[in-house]
């Protein structure tokens, strides 16, 4: 999944890792961490949303304080626009471990959620602490850029652009609508639309 969210994938790697999180489900474990990560791969790679979302909710049964478990269930429930429990989760997140390295998992989050909401000011906060914590991530850089675009601060989207382009110098919209993951054609539409006022390429 990282290889994928960065660019740096082949063709195949996308179906192989559906397959991988399909088969880890058909294993019948219970283990939480397990259930999170095959449920985040196939809501995000798959659009498999609701079969995601049960299998989230049998993980935080299982681990309802797990940091990975809740990371995964915010971003399954974000990318269906169930926000309220999206936000709750990465905020759990952050209090459970403030100094986490991966902690700019949640921090993305809650500023995908913000964007997605029209909150830009929370957003672009959120997507700074997010490329501040992970600068090699690319979705930080972008989340920014998105933000930043809406509220009209074109110097710092511009800065976000460039660093998105240095870690995936083909990065495009159609790259990012190819790599996302929403319910709903609208999720999709606002970040395409605010990647396009940043200046990212079609």
């Amino acid at each position: 999944m990282h290889q994928i969210g960065q660019g740096w994938s082949t063709p195949e790697d996308r179906e192989k890792a559906t397959r991988f999180a399909r088969e880890a489900l058909l294993s019948g474990s219970e283990e939480p961490k397990t259930n999170a990560f095959a449920a985040h791969a196939l809501a995000w790679l798959a659009g498999e949303h609701d079969i995601a979302l049960a299998a989230i909710g049998r993980a935080l049964h299982s681990n309802p304080n797990c940091f990975d478990v809740l990371i995964r269930s915010g971003w399954v429930h974000a990318w269906t626009a169930d926000f309220d429990p999206a936000v709750e989760h990465f905020l759990r997140c952050v209090r459970l471990n403030p100094v986490d390295p991966l902690l700019g998992h949640a921090y993305c989050g809650l500023a995908f959620v913000h964007n997605l909401k029209g909150e830009y000011e929370e957003g672009t906060e959120y997507a700074k602490l997010t490329a501040h914590n992970m600068p090699g991530w690319i979705f930080g850089w972008v989340h920014l850029a998105i933000s930043s675009a809406y509220i009209g601060n074109f110097q710092e989207a511009r800065g976000a652009v460039g660093r998105i382009l240095e870690l995936n110098p083909s990065f495009s919209v159609k790259q990012y609508c190819v790599i996302s993951s929403s319910k709903h054609d609208w999720m999709l539409e606002k970040a395409a639309e605010g990647l396009r006022l940043a200046g990212i390429p079609e």
